[in-house]
């Protein structure tokens, strides 16, 4: 039984989101911000990420795609996060591919994405454990109605 709790995920709560965003805002860590609001607020997944691109989020609409399965889902970016993203991409100097990257332009490593949502964690007071992209997806799919984020 012991096992079972140790394997256990735990639960990002819409509280702990909330600081989340707030500590990263406050702290002026903005790629965080972005990062966390787009995982728990839009309903991405970390292995979507590379697929918003500038070009989709001035279109307000990600097509995302999934080789091994055949499958697609299509995801639209509520107004003001697509406002925040384009910001954000413009003064990185970025007007195509992916928003989240490298600075060498590759797509962000998984690992990379964890440590920015973690810079965050302490000032937000939100255990460490629960501040990864796997939390705020289920986050975000038991506070959404009916697939609409509410940010």
């Amino acid at each position: 039984m012991l096992k079972e709790k140790e394997n256990e995920q735990p639960e990002l709560s819409r509280t702990e989101y909330l600081r989340l965003l707030a500590a990263a805002k406050h702290l002026g860590k903005e790629k965080s911000y972005l990062l966390i609001k787009t995982l728990g607020g839009a309903g991405m997944r970390i292995q979507e990420l590379p697929q918003l691109t500038v070009e989709a989020v001035r279109e307000g609409v990600v097509e995302l795609e999934y080789h091994n399965c055949r499958q697609r889902r299509v995801l639209r970016l509520p107004e003001g996060l697509k406002e925040e993203l384009l910001d954000y991409a413009g003064r990185e100097g970025k007007s195509s591919g992916p928003v989240f990257s490298s600075p060498e332009g590759a797509p962000m490593a998984r690992s990379s994405i964890n440590y920015f949502i973690n810079l965050v964690t302490h000032d937000a007071r939100v255990e460490e454990e629960k501040a990864n992209p796997r939390c705020l997806w289920k986050m975000y799919q038991e506070t959404s109605a009916g697939g609409s984020a509410r940010i």
